[in-house]
């Protein structure tokens, strides 16, 4: 039934993402010994190694998704119609910018990184089934600081380069898809992929001090994230795609990651009174939240 294919899908993809995000602290030990202490292969090498494993697994499932195109998930799209039809010729091509923007360009934030000074690579790291409340407590404040230091760069970066005199030169790139699919998530051009999606996201580990492992586990959680925001699904169970889906349509709204800033500037009013919001949430059932909040009638 299509409901069991559906149960299977998820199955699988939360085993390969929950496994993603715990192999840093699961490993750490061997990674460190293997690495000798060495700030290079753990910082630099280390860090662009974890972070395109992150984004091929995280995009894996959804790969599949928009080739196989399964009869299960058309009613958990977000957009309708052909919008979202992919052909390989137009994700081929897609793919070559993404490629240079992942081994290229990314690895300016793995350098960064490297030379920051911040980052702590002690070998000595508590498990994460022997935790203390001190360390609990510590490692939520240092999250809590990366999550804001993205949202406060993420925004004001992507803004930016919606103005008018920028926008057709540089971010126009990233709105040929106006119907996203997952791995455009780093489809940009170069310069707005450096300083819009690698440096919010490097910035939040340096600014806080944090060990590398939770670096590596936050690169984790950012690409997921981005990935399913750039789907164009919203499935049971999952992180709500439609802020950003709704960006991709709107173009002139829903700037950032978490809302906090776009509730503040106003830059989600319309967004903020449709139907789109009533359905931005993670819900549990496997009924499609379109037909929880079905579209209004038009008379």
């Amino acid at each position: 039934s299509p409901h069991a294919v559906m149960l299977l899908w998820m199955t699988l993809s939360s085993t390969m993402w929950i496994s993603c995000l715990l192999a840093p602290w699961l490993l750490w030990d061997r990674v460190s010994a293997a690495a000798k202490g060495d700030e290079f292969l753990l910082l630099y090498i280390g860090s662009i190694v974890w972070g395109v494993f992150s984004y091929v697994v995280a995009n894996i499932p959804f790969v599949y998704l928009d080739f196989a195109d399964p009869e299960w998930v058309q009613p958990y799209r977000i957009q309708d119609g052909d919008n979202k039809k992919v052909t390989f010729t137009r994700w081929w091509r897609a793919l070559r910018l993404i490629a240079f923007n992942v081994l290229a360009v990314g690895p300016i934030g793995g350098y960064l990184l490297y030379r920051s000074g911040r980052i702590d690579i002690s070998p000595s790291l508590p498990s994460p089934f022997d935790l203390t409340l001190v360390d609990i407590g510590r490692l939520a404040f240092q999250f809590l600081g990366i999550v804001l230091t993205e949202e406060f760069g993420f925004y004001y970066s992507h803004r930016a380069f919606h103005h008018p005199r920028i926008y057709k030169y540089v971010h126009k790139i990233h709105h040929e898809w106006t119907a996203p699919v997952s791995i455009t998530s780093v489809y940009a051009h170069p310069l707005e992929h450096a300083l819009s999606n690698v440096l919010p996201v490097m910035a939040g580990p340096m600014v806080m001090g944090t060990h590398v492992v939770l670096a590596w586990t936050w690169f984790t959680l950012a690409l997921f994230t981005t990935t399913v925001s750039h789907s164009g699904y919203h499935l049971p169970f999952h992180p709500s795609a439609e802020a950003h889906d709704h960006h991709h349509v709107a173009f002139t709204e829903c700037f950032g990651v978490l809302g906090i800033l776009d509730y503040l500037h106003g830059t989600n009013r319309t967004f903020l009174d449709g139907v789109k919001f009533k359905r931005h949430r993670t819900y549990y059932t496997t009924e499609p939240i379109k037909v929880t909040y079905p579209d209004p009638k038009h008379e």
